[in-house]
């Protein structure tokens, strides 16, 4: 007999008898005919990692990455249209200077986007300024307090002397999940470095059928 069935028949009235003995005395063997009715109130398997052994048709929707996905027998596919390619922007006004030669955060310049693991487009443009010296401003992308970086960037300049565009364009591929990517600067040996009016925007990648 195929549907819903009781491993064990419960005698009518009989005391002692718990609503912990009702849901776990049923199984489902093979398939179950709702007959044209509504099943009301009904939430898709939630998991933060796809289940072992699935077949062709199971459904699960994926909290870590707000997503729904089905097995096609081969491979688990996001349903399409189920999410939004994520992205963020972030624009400062401000100026910030620095002498150091190594990498210092260009703070509050930074941007969080969660993906499925899609590549992520990340682009950053700023107005160049050398304070002191004919030195060097050299300017990154990090991602994940230093997972990975962009390939830096960098322009000498007169003292004094100031520049708008200097940015990088960086194709990123994360894993699934929740990353933050933050811009960088540093001088070159002797000078004092500045950067304004800094953008900052974080793009994930969709492949459209």
């Amino acid at each position: 007999m195929a549907g819903i069935v009781h491993s064990t028949v419960k005698v009518m009235k009989q005391k002692l008898f718990a609503v912990a003995d009702w849901n776990s005395d049923h199984s489902i063997t093979g398939n179950v005919d709702y007959n044209q009715k509504q099943n009301t109130n009904f939430i898709i398997e939630n998991v933060t990692a796809f289940p072992g052994a699935p077949i062709e048709g199971q459904i699960v929707y994926r909290t870590d990455l707000n997503a729904l996905y089905t097995y096609d027998g081969s491979a688990w596919q996001e349903c399409t249209n189920t999410k939004a390619h994520d992205s963020d922007y972030y624009s400062d006004t401000s100026s910030h200077a620095t002498p150091s030669v190594n990498y210092t955060n260009i703070s509050p310049v930074n941007v969080t986007i969660t993906t499925d693991g899609s590549p992520v487009l990340v682009q950053f443009e700023a107005h160049a300024r050398n304070q002191v010296g004919n030195t060097t401003t050299f300017v990154r992308i990090k991602r994940d307090a230093g997972a990975a970086y962009s390939t830096e960037r960098y322009i000498r300049l007169p003292n004094g002397t100031d520049i708008s565009g200097l940015g990088i364009v960086w194709i990123d591929t994360p894993g699934p999940g929740s990353h933050t990517y933050q811009m960088e600067f540093k001088s070159g040996a002797g000078g004092m470095a500045r950067v304004a009016l800094s953008n900052l925007a974080v793009v994930e990648l969709k492949k459209h059928d």
